[in-house]
């Protein structure tokens, strides 16, 4: 990609998802599974910054349908699930899968999505 290959308005959304995996590693610094597991405060806080990893990712994916194809190892519909159980409650989460979701997916969603902001021309915090 060159840095004008994506619409002005998807690079801000992407900026705002990888701010969004930033407040989730942020969260999660102080925490354990375990403390994660016994304290409703870091249950709520983490709950609430993944939902807006998919609540972006679900911006993403209905405005910029053809590029949530073809960046797949963003894996926005995923997130985009993950936001619509937390949010509706379609099931209980299970702490493992939340601390999982921060430790492991979020990570790693950051990390593909940084060369496509670089592409784009912006400046990596």
């Amino acid at each position: 990609m060159t840095e004008t290959a994506l619409p002005e308005e998807l690079i801000d959304r992407l900026v705002g998802l990888h701010e969004a995996c930033l407040r989730v590693e942020r969260v999660t610094q102080e925490m354990t599974c375990q403390t994660l597991s016994a304290r409703e405060i870091e249950q709520l806080a983490l709950s609430k910054a993944i939902e807006l990893v998919g609540e972006v990712s679900n911006g993403i994916v209905r405005k910029y349908p053809d590029f949530a194809m073809y960046a797949v190892q963003l894996e926005l519909r995923k997130a985009v699930g993950i936001r619509h159980i937390l949010v509706h409650g379609y099931e209980t989460i299970w702490h493992k899968t939340l601390w999982e979701t921060a430790r492991i997916s979020i990570p790693e969603m950051r990390g593909a999505l940084e060369p496509i902001l670089i592409d784009a021309g912006e400046q990596i915090p």
